[in-house]
């Protein structure tokens, strides 16, 4: 038999490889893998899609991977394949790729994750929808890891959006005091001297007592001496369980802990995604005191002292967001030491 120039096996082999399009242009093709011994294929891993949800801090699609092998995934996976998830929506029969995450970048796992055998990963999105529709989650989209099955990596369930898709939050973004002085004076009176910005970073209406007297959100403001404020600083809660609005001190003259000062009563609408600025004034139909003149209990080292003006936004919970940890917002303010004091 005549033996093949070997440039021409060379020919051969790269024809095999790089195959040619109807335009006459190459393109390379899949890796071919050579076929396994059936105990090493048995002992593959075999990565599936266990659970899509929506998650409820954060509004977002997230999945559970498990790894059905008998196989731990290869060493090094982590860098050397990185593996992707894929996050697709059905819309009208066809697949919309909304997002992708690295299987190595878990939130949380089980039993060492999916890197050994029956262990499970878990994976929060950025994906955020807000109606029900079909979501499909691709694992190793890209089939970086070699499997015992390659055609079990996806799975579609019908979706119900949650948490932050549907529902506002509220959340204090800024609050400032106009002084003119580096410490504010006893005494001094707050109308017209604090303002607020209000955010609401949530997917949902957040309702203003304008529109809603009995749902809308108000603002409580407080002047504490620490960072450390009860949950119910601004409120009353009955024998019975009812939430009540605390009523401005009647006398300011002397300081209280956690003293309520403040109150914005009339509020807007808040929209999705968007934010709104308040002043705090009498002639907006705010509730606002003086600054208390003397403040029995507490030390003062230097001329003035370290407070706290703290903003709290719906403090009676009115609105369902949600969060109802990030209504508060503490800024610092220092207040002259009272003449005479000698505490």
């Amino acid at each position: 038999m005549k033996k093949l120039p070997l440039l021409l096996v060379v020919s051969m082999i790269l024809s095999l490889a790089i195959g040619t399009t109807a335009t006459g242009q190459n393109q390379i093709k899949p890796p071919i893998r050579i076929p396994l011994p059936i105990m090493r294929f048995t002992l593959l891993p075999d990565l599936e899609i266990t659970e899509i949800l929506c998650s409820d801090s954060t509004g977002t699609v997230t999945f559970t991977v498990k790894n059905n092998g008998l196989g731990p995934l290869p060493t090094g996976w982590e860098l050397e394949l990185q593996p992707m998830a894929q996050v697709f929506l059905i819309e009208g029969g066809v697949d919309v790729l909304l997002g992708e995450v690295y299987l190595a970048d878990a939130t949380s796992w089980t039993a060492g994750g999916i890197h050994l055998p029956g262990g499970t990963s878990s994976y929060v999105t950025s994906v955020i929808l807000e109606g029900p529709t079909t979501v499909k989650v691709v694992a190793d989209s890209s089939d970086r890891v070699r499997e015992r099955n390659e055609r079990n990596n996806e799975t579609m369930v019908y979706y119900r959006p949650c948490g932050r898709a549907t529902a506002p939050d509220l959340e204090v973004v800024n609050l400032n005091v106009s002084s003119g002085s580096y410490a504010l004076t006893p005494g001094w009176h707050l109308d017209q001297r604090i303002d607020v910005r209000i955010a609401n970073s949530g997917r949902g209406l957040a309702k203003g007592t304008k529109d809603w007297p009995l749902d809308g959100y108000t603002i409580d403001f407080i002047l504490s001496s620490d960072e450390v404020v009860p949950a119910n600083a601004t409120v009353v809660v009955t024998p019975w369980g009812a939430v009540l609005e605390k009523p401005i001190p009647s006398s300011y003259w002397y300081y209280q802990e956690d003293m309520l000062i403040g109150r914005i009563s009339q509020t807007d609408d808040l929209p999705r995604e968007e934010e709104i600025g308040y002043m705090l004034a009498l002639y907006l139909g705010g509730q606002v005191i003086n600054l208390p003149r003397e403040y029995p209990g507490l030390e003062w080292t230097t001329g003035s002292r370290l407070f706290y003006i703290v903003a709290i936004v719906d403090p009676l919970n009115k609105v369902d967001e949600v969060r109802e940890d990030n209504n508060r917002f503490f800024f610092p303010v220092r207040i002259e030491r009272p003449l005479g004091y000698g505490g």
